[in-house]
């Protein structure tokens, strides 16, 4: 483990192989000063799917007349090589917003290598045994060796490389495969296309974000609006949107007007994200991890329906308090309730107003319009919630789509945005006459956890209860979360101020709040029985009312 580069997290590999030892693969990368190795086949970590830390030209056939240009390339400046059962490894330091990739380099000869910004490399030291998978015979060579060639500590990757990497990046399509030409942009695709249009004014025009900005100010955004099918007019997009794709592309995207050197890889690559081979890769992912086990997984988006009155703005109120006590960031869409009630039942219930952040104007958001908008926010707060009361009124309304349509776009964007980011996004919904929740099918499908809350009657010592409709995690649980709430002053910890409400002209009393507290669970087995006796309950209460009339 000397030979691996200081600063880089390592982990156990199995002996004689290239498969981790630990469940977590580079998910589980630890400092060296506190890893202590079980044998000498150690991985080092390059990065993960937020940032990588080193970059590595990680050769498999170096007599390919491109392997050939790309290392003569690659000494021309010192750092870190070194020798691999059948190549070489080139091993840099990453700079910022370098594209993360596991890419197949393609040469004369087949796939030469990879270049490789994320996950892991067999570091020097390590014995693997071949499993011929890579000659042409399918042979074993044996026992193989990795050894250290320049010790040099990696040095900052140079141009050529970073080029080579966001070209990659840029090859996510199959020549031939999107070349149908179209009149204009359909719905659903209006946002990206300004924001993919600002993405290659600073990838391939090398612009910042003000020549960006200013180009749709001199009329780019009124181009992009006049590409778009089916363009609502009463929810145009603005100069901020414009702004916004323009930051975001500075932010996201590194210039690519530099140059490759002669005889770089142009063709036959594949991306990671366009395919991925498990040969030398762990299929296991970082820990499933929960803010309530069974109701609420972080990372994923969530959606909670329920008759209006129930308790679930109560819920939420009570949820910022367990997720801001494990100091993470929330924020709050409300535009159902007031943003200053829903966050002062939680600050009073023991929430750290630090982390809580309410969204101004948060009525004017519409999905998937402002899918990237809402990206941006969660990175600049890294917020690991959000709450949105009620999800439903966020939906952009599109001529020529169906709920179910809409539903299905915004809510898998969102999904897709929770996994990346690891946010939670919970969302809120009414329910119909008849029981179930107010909208289409797809929102129970593409949400993870469909939640329904409901509340007892007077008697019951658990008003609210919510309980898990449906799932797509890998655990449900076999109980119901129980609430019961306490009305107390609405004050203010900190000022001691306390809120008042005016019950008649020139008389003012302090306003009380319902405080929720989590009570012991339910047993689902338990609820039904318990539904029937609270029912019959009612009846006879009603029955004695009537007698007593």
């Amino acid at each position: 483990m000397k030979n691996i580069p200081k600063g880089a997290k390592v982990f156990q590999l199995k002996p004689l192989s290239k498969e981790p030892a630990n469940t977590n693969g580079h998910h589980g990368g630890e400092s060296q000063e506190f890893f202590v190795p079980t044998n000498d086949n150690v991985a080092m970590v390059l990065g993960n799917e937020a940032e990588s830390q080193y970059v590595v030209l990680d050769i498999d056939n170096p007599s390919d007349p491109t392997a050939v240009a790309l290392m003569a390339e690659a000494v021309k400046a010192p750092t870190r090589v070194v020798e691999t059962p059948h190549g070489f490894q080139y091993i840099w330091t990453s700079p910022k917003a370098l594209p993360r990739l596991r890419a197949n380099l393609g040469g004369s000869t087949g796939v030469l290598g990879q270049l490789l910004s994320h996950g892991y490399v067999v570091g020097s030291g390590a014995s693997v045994q071949c499993t011929g998978s890579k000659h042409v015979d399918g042979i074993s060579c044996g026992v193989k060796h990795y050894t250290v060639q320049n010790a040099v500590e990696p040095q900052p990757a140079p141009p050529w490389v970073v080029a080579l990497a966001s070209e990659l990046a840029s090859r996510k399509t199959v020549v031939g495969q999107n070349d149908k030409e179209r009149s204009g942009v359909p719905p659903g695709g209006h946002d990206k296309f300004g924001a993919d249009l600002a993405y290659n004014l600073r990838k391939w025009g090398g612009l910042d974000e003000t020549a960006i900005a200013t180009f749709f100010r001199e009329g780019g955004l009124k181009g992009v609006t006049a590409c778009l099918e089916g363009y609502n007019e009463a929810s145009p997009f603005t100069l901020d949107d414009s702004d916004r794709w323009a930051r975001s592309a500075a932010r996201a995207t590194g210039s690519s007007v530099s140059t490759l050197p002669e005889g770089m890889p142009t063709e036959t690559v594949l991306e990671e994200e366009e395919t991925e081979s498990f040969e030398n890769a762990s299929f296991i992912e970082a820990p499933l991890r929960w803010w309530i086990r069974g109701f609420v997984p972080r990372g994923h988006i969530v959606a909670m329906y329920g008759k209006g009155g129930r308790g679930k703005s109560s819920f939420g109120s009570w949820l910022l308090h367990e997720i801001t006590n494990r100091d993470c960031a929330a924020a709050i869409f409300c535009v159902e309730e007031s943003p200053k009630l829903f966050a002062a039942r939680a600050i009073i219930g023991g929430a750290k107003r630090q982390f809580i952040h309410s969204v101004k104007a948060a009525g004017n958001w519409v999905f998937p319009k402002d899918i990237h908008r809402l990206e941006s926010l969660i990175k600049r707060l890294n917020l690991k919630f959000v709450w949105f009361d009620s999800l439903y009124s966020h939906f952009e309304h599109v001529e020529g789509k169906t709920q179910s349509t809409q539903a299905r776009i915004i809510l898998g964007q969102m999904e897709v945005l929770c996994r990346e980011l690891d946010c939670t996004i919970l969302g809120v919904f009414h329910e119909n006459k008849g029981g179930s929740y107010l909208g289409p099918t797809e929102m129970e499908n593409v949400v993870r956890v469909l939640l329904h809350a409901s509340r007892a009657i007077k008697s019951s010592k658990a008003p609210l209860k919510v309980k898990v409709e449906k799932t797509n995690m890998p655990f449900k649980p076999d109980t119901y979360l129980r609430f019961t709430a306490e009305k107390i002053e609405l004050h203010d910890p900190e000022t001691g101020e306390t809120q008042l409400e005016e019950i008649e002209p020139g008389r003012t009393v302090p306003l009380m709040v319902p405080i929720t507290q989590r009570i012991t669970d339910g047993i689902n087995e338990d609820e039904e029985m318990e539904n029937v006796l609270d029912a019959a309950e009612a009846v006879g209460a009603t029955k004695e009312w009537k007698g007593a009339r």
